[in-house]
């Protein structure tokens, strides 16, 4: 279950192409993996409410004309539990359009990226178990914290 919570942000999240870009379907797909009244912090180290963040990304996108094609590689072995849930696995991305690298590199939590490179980042997921909040409906298992781990290439 929590593998493919994550392939699913992944998917939604890190899977965009401002060309055909919907900035509502993607605030709320995204708001399926968040619990109401958490805050987030980008890259950026600004703490907002996650509709905040959420809409502030999906603004982003437009604005800084953003394609990236991502994908997420892990197996069951690489979920363990520490109280949450951690699910460790491979990033492989490729960013083919921005028009502000400084702000990618510094929001997106990847780390130092180039454009249309092929980049691998082994990456850490965590995912809470936590009560249906009201605000909206979503995942029993929430999207809590996200940790770079190592640079591939």
């Amino acid at each position: 279950m929590q593998k493919i919570i994550w392939k699913l942000v992944i998917t939604f999240c890190y899977n965009i192409d401002y060309r055909n870009f919907d900035k509502n379907a993607y605030v709320e797909s995204l708001k399926w993996f968040f619990m109401p009244e958490m805050n987030w912090y980008g890259g950026d180290g600004v703490r907002r409410t996650v509709l905040e963040h959420l809409n502030y990304s999906a603004d982003m996108v437009l604005e800084k004309q953003i394609i990236i094609k991502t994908k997420y590689i892990t197996d069951p072995s690489l979920v363990v539990s520490d109280g949450s849930t951690l699910v460790r696995g491979r990033v492989v991305y490729t960013i083919e359009s921005c028009n502000d690298m400084k702000w990618i590199n510094k929001f997106f939590p990847f780390g130092e990226s180039e454009i249309r490179k092929e980049h691998i980042r082994d990456f850490e997921i965590e995912l809470a178990n936590l009560q249906q909040k009201d605000g909206w409906e979503h995942s029993v298992y929430v999207l809590y914290n996200e940790h770079l781990l190592s640079v591939i290439k």
